[in-house]
């Protein structure tokens, strides 16, 4: 029953965008954004249509770049596998956190991963001051060959496991390499609780600019009233 029912919606959606086609050669009378804005939301009802077309015909469940609003046809459901939140919805931020203080590095619709987001963060580091970071605390995500490779030419400190079998060392070697872990992981949840602050007083978890690039707009000024507040707090 769902199968038929979506099969006769989409022969419905098919015939109204070919009967609003057809009304639209007649409309003389239109103003130019009043047709350049029918022009976008008709272009928005073909896409979607085109990927429940394909999930129809494959009978599958998933399709690239899916559409999941007609309003906002930039968002992407993103599967997080929180608690209470398996699926997000709006823009990925990559975030930099320097002495305290938030920097954008990167932010957009369509789901990324971040871990190879890290030599670009690391050139915009030294772009911005001048030099490269002392350290990396980022979580396992980043802690790739490529990266710890990357980080060991540039001769920066990071908090990843180490990797492979456990070295050829004493036990007191073996346990101030377990305290400096430890530590540097207390310091990354300290920015785990920055990030969960950034969502939670600065709208960050509720991004809805829609013009162009408003989502890194409004991830900027969230961004830089946060940076206000720290420099406040730290005179």
């Amino acid at each position: 029953m769902i199968r038929l029912t979506r099969n006769k919606m989409i022969r419905y959606v098919r015939r109204n965008i070919t009967q609003l086609e057809t009304v639209l050669e007649k409309a003389n009378g239109l103003k130019t954004w009043q047709q350049e804005r029918i022009q976008i939301h008709l272009k928005t009802a073909k896409d979607i249509l085109a990927q429940q077309v394909h999930m129809a015909t494959t009978r599958g469940r998933r399709v690239a770049e899916r559409m999941v609003s007609f309003h906002r046809p930039e968002l992407r459901p993103m599967v997080r596998g929180k608690e209470g939140k398996a699926v997000e919805f709006g823009p990925k931020a990559h975030v930099a956190l320097v002495d305290g203080y938030a920097l954008l590095d990167h932010a957009q619709y369509d789901a990324f991963h971040e871990g190879i987001q890290l030599s670009d963060c690391l050139a915009k580091h030294n772009e911005r001051f001048g030099k490269d970071p002392d350290i990396v605390l980022a979580d396992q995500l980043y802690a790739n060959r490529k990266n710890r490779q990357l980080l060991a030419e540039l001769k920066i400190q990071h908090a990843f496991k180490r990797t492979g079998r456990p070295p050829n060392e004493s036990k007191e070697e073996t346990q101030k390499h377990r305290a400096q872990f430890k530590k540097r992981q207390g310091q990354r949840n300290h920015i785990e609780g920055a990030f969960g602050h950034l969502k939670t007083h600065y709208n960050l978890n509720k991004v809805k600019w829609l013009v162009p690039g408003g989502e890194a707009m409004q991830i900027g000024l969230g961004l830089i009233a946060f940076n206000l507040t720290t420099a406040l707090a730290k005179t």
